[in-house]
């Protein structure tokens, strides 16, 4: 699914974006509404069957912010975000860029079923009850993540299991990439660039050190 869906968005952002505005930014301006942390419901219950989500600007881990950055290794920018767009060029290793901002796109939501009442850690405080479904969505840091419910985006520490002991059963996992824009100014670049897992954050990402 995710092919499909990279595609649309790499389409629309190459009709927007003009010579004097990045386009992450022309992204950003075409992006859904940001989390609501009031718990109004501004989203249909319809839309919580949605299988993929996409966190405009995501950042997903504790302390990470955009800016300055200086990747360890080579990295290859791309035309859009997707590994089905063209390469448009390579910046060298200890070479420090530009990250603009970026997004995190979940394709499948993962999915947790509430098998008994429960208090979650939540932002803002929720009760999850049974028959409750819990549609995984980005994560955020020390082992919190974003998470649609009843039609509202929450922050939720990650409580649940295969098994369900704690009242809520994991049926899904999620899956996620991350892609950041990038910009390197001396050589003329800008582009996307997949995040890895699994590997050390470049230089310049953690705002905590």
């Amino acid at each position: 699914m995710i092919p499909g869906l990279l595609t649309a968005l790499v389409l629309s952002l190459a009709a927007c974006g003009s010579a004097d505005t990045p386009p992450v930014r022309e992204a950003v301006r075409a992006a859904a509404a940001p989390v609501d942390r009031t718990l109004a419901r501004t989203t249909p219950a319809a839309q919580d069957t949605s299988a993929h989500y996409i966190a405009h600007g995501g950042c997903p881990f504790e302390c990470c912010q955009y800016g300055s950055w200086t990747f360890e290794e080579a990295i290859e920018l791309r035309a859009g975000p997707s590994t089905t767009t063209d390469s448009v060029g390579a910046v060298a290793s200890n070479v420090t860029v530009r990250a603009d901002s970026g997004l995190v796109i979940v394709d499948p939501v993962g999915l947790v079923l509430i098998t008994a009442p429960t208090a979650a850690r939540a932002v803002p405080t929720s009760a999850f009850e049974t028959g409750d479904t819990l549609f995984l969505l980005d994560y955020v840091g020390e082992g919190v993540r974003h998470v649609r419910w009843r039609g509202r985006i929450i922050e939720v520490e990650e409580y649940w299991d295969d098994a369900g002991t704690q009242g809520a059963r994991l049926v899904r996992e999620p899956r996620s990439q991350w892609w950041v824009h990038v910009s390197d100014k001396r050589a003329g670049l800008t582009g996307w660039v997949l995040m890895p897992e699994g590997v050390m954050y470049p230089q310049g990402s953690d705002a905590c050190g």
